[in-house]
């Protein structure tokens, strides 16, 4: 035995609970790299959903803007609500405006959280 054999003794014996707790510690960080990956990955298949959500709320705008824009067209056109009633086919244009009216009042609903 060495000479300072002796007084290393009582200082490792009173570093032994700092030591326990710095172990488990790293057990408990054990998972960490795992668990990074796969929130890494998680987040980048979200991003992705998020992405292509994106494009498909903007192709759904874009069709509805299409659709009320051709509403108001027939909506607002006296030209053509005289043409009808000029060749007896109002109810036809009036039939045509009502179901134009019917599906353009449910299309606020989801152009309001856009």
């Amino acid at each position: 035995m060495s000479p300072t054999s002796p007084s290393i003794s009582p200082k490792v014996l009173a570093n032994a609970p700092s030591y326990r707790q710095i172990q488990a510690s790293l057990a408990d960080l054990r998972d960490v790299p795992l668990v990074f990956a796969y929130q890494t990955k998680r987040v980048k298949s979200l991003e992705s959903d998020l992405s292509q959500a994106a494009e498909s709320v903007k192709k759904c705008a874009e069709t509805t803007k299409k659709e009320r824009e051709a509403h108001e067209r027939i909506r607002d056109s006296t030209a053509r609500k005289l043409a009808y009633k000029l060749t007896r086919r109002k109810e036809k244009y009036e039939e045509k405006a009502s179901r134009e009216e019917r599906y353009t009042s449910r299309t606020p609903y989801f152009i309001t959280w856009i």
